[in-house]
């Protein structure tokens, strides 16, 4: 990874310049004072200078000894590098520096780029400048970064009618297989997740980050294994964290936009979905996600009971729903000493809605509207907007908003039910780490974890270093003749504490 100076670059490169040429091109250089920027003009000059402008050439051209070659992964310089290079700069030390590498997918670096994915043709393919929308983010294995690439421009694809709106098969000479591209048009980004859709998975250059990760796996079981344990990983750690969850008031509500990402594959190859019967998520007055499920709305309950009963806490005494007056009995048979109220905020919302059309239309008043308005007063008038607890977030509308998060699961591509549950999974544990991380009084494990939602690695860490001063500590005591008996520093849900009173048993 290389750390690129936009101001070292750009003076490095226009000494090299002729001196009477440096000025001019010191003006071509498109500075914008972004980073990103300064990246690419930098890319377009070693580009342009290596570039063969006529299939005639004898000779291959190449860059100058003196310009450097940095690249594909370029990091921000930090702030020891705007000390060393300024007398005058503050010495800058932070606890926590996070800076977002950038990576190029540009054919300077990866010239096997260079040919058409639906007509595998590399003779009349050029490459047409840089994606319009700049960076996009990227998840890598690590840390997330930011990725820009280039456009692909095929001439044969263009000027054939016939390749735009049939799937094309090429065949990997390398690897003797086929490969089938439902690609459409004559223009590819190397940014986008169709252009790398028709690659073999053994093509793909393997990053530096997924081979180290490999090797220190050793792994002994094949990439679908592989795969099956890190999909474990990820919803043993959203379970583990979520069984240590309780609430006074819990809300819930379906969600029917989420489950339309989940399919199945029938024999006649057609997308099927199974799912149709929506998410239910429980959520207690933090805002956290204590339960999910497809099922049915008991079963989720008793599973509730359950865990209030191995955490010895008071089972919830509210409950919150849209149709409190429909699932009231299914909540009396787990929690018979609990209350049924209405969601505020279906209230307010159903009419309003219904007022506004109203207005709108003027003495008209529909009989569905009627209909409507005649409901929501039976709410009214059997005591379902009463809350016996006015110091807690009762009225629903934290739910309606999860809703948000929950039906971002379907962007991007469909996906099985599997990788859907591993999705819902992964949202559920984000959600909760940044809710209770948010609030101003939270646990030292929560605490330790700075916000991040590996609470495994997290737990692992804290761990070991509880062992390293039960060690210290036992040799000091050895030494003082002092007894070696120590107490558990477990923390109370499950999870190791991690600050140092707890480590020191404090």
């Amino acid at each position: 990874m290389s750390v690129y100076e936009p101001d070292v670059v750009r003076k490095l490169l226009s000494a090299l310049e002729p001196k009477n040429l440096q000025k001019r091109f010191e003006a071509s250089w498109n500075i914008t004072y972004e980073w990103e920027a300064e990246v690419v003009e930098y890319i377009n000059y070693i580009s342009d200078k290596t570039r063969t402008r006529s299939t005639k050439a004898l000779a291959r051209p190449c860059l100058d000894s003196k310009v450097p070659i940095l690249g594909p992964h370029f990091l921000l310089p930090s702030y020891l590098y705007a000390r060393k290079r300024n007398q005058s700069e503050p010495a800058i030390n932070p606890e926590i520096l996070y800076l977002k590498a950038l990576c190029a997918i540009h054919p300077f670096y990866y010239p096997e780029l260079a040919k058409c994915l639906r007509c595998d043709g590399t003779n009349n393919v050029r490459w047409d400048g840089w994606t319009g929308t700049g960076p996009r983010d990227v998840h890598g294995l690590m840390v997330d970064e930011a990725a820009i690439g280039t456009q692909l421009h095929c001439e044969n694809c263009k000027n054939n009618a016939t390749r735009k709106e049939h799937e094309h098969e090429h065949s990997d000479l390398d690897n003797g297989c086929s490969i089938k591209t439902n690609l459409k048009g004559y223009c590819f980004t190397t940014t986008n997740p169709d252009f790398w859709g028709s690659w073999t998975h053994w093509s793909i250059p393997v990053t530096r980050d997924l081979f180290n990760l490999l090797v220190e796996m050793r792994p002994s079981s094949t990439a679908g294994s592989l795969a099956e344990n890190i999909r474990s990983m990820r919803e043993s750690e959203s379970e583990e964290y979520l069984r240590t969850l309780s609430g006074v008031s819990i809300s819930f509500d379906n969600t029917f936009h989420a489950v339309t990402k989940a399919t199945v594959t029938s024999r006649e190859k057609k997308k099927l979905r199974v799912l149709k019967g929506g998410i239910i998520s429980l959520m207690n007055e933090n805002g956290e996600i204590v339960g999910w499920s497809n099922t049915e709305i008991s079963k989720l309950l008793q599973g509730l009971k359950m865990r209030c009963g191995a955490l010895d806490v008071p089972p919830p005494e509210i409950f919150v729903a849209n149709n409190c007056c429909h699932v009231c009995s299914a909540v009396a048979v787990v929690f018979p000493g609990a209350t049924m109220k209405l969601d505020v905020w279906h209230f307010i919302m159903r009419l309003t809605s219904v007022f506004e059309k109203w207005s709108c239309e003027g003495t008209v008043w529909s009989a569905g509207a009627h209909k409507v308005h005649e409901e929501q007063l039976k709410h009214a008038h059997k005591g379902c907007l009463e809350r016996p607890w006015q110091d807690i977030w009762t009225d629903g509308s934290h739910v309606e908003g999860s809703h948000k998060g929950w039906n971002s699961l379907r962007r991007a591509h469909t996906s099985g039910i599997v990788t859907f549950t591993v999705l819902c999974h992964d949202f559920v544990l984000h959600h909760n780490i940044h809710v209770a991380f948010s609030r101003a009084t939270k646990s030292d494990f929560l605490s330790s974890t700075h916000g991040s939602h590996h609470v495994h690695l997290v737990d692992g860490i804290a761990k070991l270093f509880n062992h390293l001063r039960l060690e210290e500590k036992t040799i000091s005591w050895a030494l003082a003749g002092a007894p070696s008996s120590h107490p558990s520093f477990q923390h109370r849900n499950g999870c190791s504490a991690s600050s140092n009173e707890e480590a020191q048993g404090g």
